[in-house]
């Protein structure tokens, strides 16, 4: 590497240092800010379906006022306990709009795996795939969580392909709701606006527990967003290029640098997904 390769590396791509001056307040104002510059460009894509940033931000905002509606406000922790679908982004995108944290789950974790980061947390609410709704619930019998609300991982698409899903039937949704039929019994309803700070926190993210029990580590709107301005100037992505997201979004790489890195302004992606149960998410390029 050249000596202005490695500067151009440790710059925004307006050429400003990696500092926070040119970062957005918080990931809601990255987001509002891609949302703005173009409202109908592909943002979601998975199989044969899409949604517009628009579109996606409608979406998140109707979710938004269906956690708050189930008491979620901010500061409140929220588990995602989903694989990589296309509803784990809008669940992120609707707990920091209400300024909640988003907790996020291994899929894999089962009983008391799963039980002792829902007891170390705090989590006030689980988003899980409908497929995991009985295990779940007897998991979090006598928790913090006061709701359960499931997704199925053949929304968003229309292909059902049986090669690929680990069911292509519908099953019965959590106690607390379907998360698309929420969204669209929400549709046109926005959660109370909520200033947030670079200081909120984000992402709430569990070690492994190779060395001892998982440890919790918190990620603010700041921290989230300066790690996703150094990686996406550092590649050199601009608009239309493609983040191949194989990490799980549940690991911090995943949510931060596969999933996140879409949100700001500059540089923008689109993300189409590709993912399901059994297989990784990976956003691809549109016309947005």
């Amino acid at each position: 590497m050249t000596v202005d390769e490695g500067r151009r590396r440790d710059t925004f791509p307006d050429g400003s240092g990696t500092g926070t001056d040119k970062v957005p307040g918080s990931l809601v104002a990255a987001w509002k800010a891609r949302v703005a510059k173009n409202p109908e460009g592909t943002t979601l894509r998975f199989f044969d379906g899409a949604l517009s940033a628009r579109e996606v931000d409608v979406a998140s905002d109707a979710l938004a006022a269906a956690f708050e509606a189930r008491g979620t406000g901010r500061g409140d922790r929220v588990g995602v306990y989903l694989q990589n679908v296309p509803q784990y982004v809008l669940v992120l995108l609707a707990l920091w709009k209400l300024g909640a944290t988003a907790l996020g789950l291994n899929p894999m974790y089962r009983r008391r795996e799963l039980r002792r980061i829902i007891d170390d947390s705090g989590a006030v609410g689980v988003v899980c795939a409908d497929t995991d709704v009985h295990e779940t619930l007897g998991a979090l019998a006598g928790s913090t969580v006061r709701w359960l609300i499931s997704t199925s991982g053949l929304d968003c698409q229309s292909r059902n392909d049986p090669r690929v899903f680990a069911t292509t039937e519908r099953l019965a949704p959590a106690p607390d709701g379907d998360l698309m039929a929420l969204i669209r019994e929400f549709e046109g309803r926005s959660p109370s606006p909520v200033k947030l700070t670079r200081d909120d926190i984000a992402f709430l993210t569990y070690t492994s527990g190779t060395t001892g029990p998982p440890k919790g580590a918190m990620n603010t709107h700041g921290n989230v967003l300066s790690v996703v301005s150094t990686c996406a100037s550092w590649m050199g992505v601009g608009d239309g290029d493609v983040v191949f997201a194989m990490a799980p979004l549940f690991h911090i790489t995943g949510a931060v640098v596969n999933a996140t890195i879409s949100l700001p302004p500059t540089p923008r992606l689109s993300w189409r997904a590709g993912s399901t149960p059994r297989s990784p998410w990976m956003p691809s390029p549109s016309t947005g």
